[in-house]
């Protein structure tokens, strides 16, 4: 099973990606939608139509149309229902809106959601192949199949996908798996927004992106970390303190990583050394006679000490952890000026 693979086992699809993936394509999705260069609802007829101020209606299209010029509406995919409703209300029928309801693929969670055939690579740590690039294998999570599905329905009459997800890691990479699933046809634009009003949503909306590849590889390494490291650490807490306590998994393995180098300083041995400098001129009998109208600094240099009673002198990079000479070098080929 290469890289972007696929395998079918008990009836759901398993797709194979590596962390650092080679597969990854960053393919162009066409050129950029024609969206308006206002936001006014004169010269935009993709505005949801709405009530001026006096009672009447605004819009310069008609609304019951879900025909684009392109064949079809924009599908529009975010995160959560209820700003999928929103969202809609901004928009005229061009736009479909839908929620992904948050992920849509995961690593597995359990063992048995790992294929048989897949077990020997990835069922020692659920999903992770530490041995072979940290290979990860996804599995659509349960109770997504149906909303694969419909997002799959939406998309056959769409003339183009506009992923919204959040515009934070986990959000790109819901947009990343989103594409994984679906494999549009159609050109896809992600759009994102900080703000749940009108405005931003157009604005949005005109000055689409690519997907960022660096925040998805940034989420795939925070899970990738927490399987390997972190997994267990919860299941820890249940048989020592307390059932149902969770941990910060990815906080606390960085936290013992640091607790570990703090050991380590604190272990260390401190070891003085000492190294000699001259500054040194020439004697001036060894100056050419044609130097005489040469910079003042002509015949001075600096010299260093490097060996004394036929031993060379030790510097700090001959010394260690413990604050000893270390084991090819001894006191017998070495000395140390502090220790005259």
């Amino acid at each position: 099973l290469g890289s972007g693979g696929q395998a079918r086992a008990g009836g759901k699809r398993f797709m194979k990606s590596g962390f650092v993936r080679a597969g990854l394509k960053k393919k162009a999705w066409g050129a950029r939608s024609s969206f308006p260069s206002s936001t006014s609802s004169a010269t935009a007829p993709w505005m949801a139509t709405r009530k001026a101020s006096d009672g009447t209606v605004a819009s310069a299209s008609a609304t019951k149309t879900k025909k684009t010029a392109g064949g079809g509406y924009k599908l529009v995919i975010v995160e959560s229902p209820a700003k999928a409703r929103t969202i809609q209300k901004f928009l005229d029928s061009m736009f479909v809106v839908e929620s992904c309801m948050g992920h849509v693929r995961d690593l597995p969670r359990k063992a048995r959601d790992v294929p048989i055939e897949l077990k020997p690579t990835f069922g020692k740590m659920l999903g992770v192949d530490a041995d072979n690039g940290f290979t990860a294998l996804y599995v659509t999570m349960d109770g997504k199949e149906a909303i694969i599905k419909k997002l799959k329905d939406k998309l056959k009459g769409a003339s183009e996908l506009i992923l919204a997800s959040d515009e934070d890691r986990e959000g790109e990479a819901i947009s990343w798996h989103l594409l994984e699933l679906l494999k549009p046809k159609v050109p896809v634009k992600r759009a994102v927004f900080h703000e749940i009003t009108r405005e931003a949503i157009f604005r949005a909306f005109e000055s689409p992106r690519q997907l960022d590849y660096n925040l998805v590889h940034a989420q795939e390494a925070r899970r990738i970390l927490d399987r390997l490291a972190g997994y267990t650490m919860s299941p820890l807490l249940w048989r020592k303190i307390s059932p149902g306590l969770s941990a910060g998994r990815v906080q606390s393995v960085g936290l013992a990583m640091i607790v570990r180098r703090e050991r380590e300083r604190l272990a260390f041995i401190a070891a003085e050394y000492y190294d000699l400098r001259a500054n040194l001129t020439c004697a001036a009998s060894a100056i050419s006679a044609s130097s005489s109208t040469a910079s003042s600094s002509l015949g001075k240099f600096t010299a260093t000490l490097v060996e004394t009673a036929g031993k060379f002198v030790a510097s700090g990079r001959d010394f260690d952890a413990n604050g000893l000479l270390k084991g090819a070098i001894s006191s017998n080929t070495a000395s140390s000026l502090g220790d005259d």
